[in-house]
């Protein structure tokens, strides 16, 4: 693979930036990205590593105005954030975040329920009718 994320945890927080890292670069796994949500001074929430000759060299981690930290893959085109206890993609050419599963299943609600009262609308219109004396069709 071209790009490779990582979700740490105490048990393997030493592989991912010793052993595992060393492995990828020697695949040639162009982008290697961690991220940890440990909330310490000792753990890094969010890096990267390019492969640059055969190893990596870090990508910046920049903070945004609110303190939201933001690394960006050259591989995706997407920035890596970690906001409001989440980690989100973050599209820059489109200003916009990638949709999530739960985004889909919320549009896909949004959408049935507007079906559902544009359909009793339409009942309710074609009720008015035929009390009208007008055969709705």
């Amino acid at each position: 693979p071209d790009f490779i994320l990582e979700v740490g945890s105490p048990s393997t927080r030493r592989q991912d930036i010793g052993g595992k890292r060393e492995f990828y670069a020697r695949l040639g796994v162009r982008e290697y990205w961690r991220f940890d949500e440990v909330d310490s001074p000792r753990v890094v929430k969010l890096a990267g590593d390019r492969l640059v000759d055969g190893s990596y060299e870090p990508f910046p981690i920049t903070e945004l105005a609110d303190g939201t930290p933001e690394g960006c893959s050259d591989i995706l085109g997407l920035c890596l954030r970690w906001e409001d206890s989440q980690l989100r993609w973050y599209d820059p050419a489109n200003q916009c975040y990638v949709m999530t599963a739960e985004d889909y299943a919320e549009r896909a609600r949004d959408s049935a329920e507007r079906a559902n009262v544009a359909e009793s609308r339409v009942r309710e219109l074609e009720a008015q009718l035929r009390r009208q004396g007008i055969e709705p069709g």
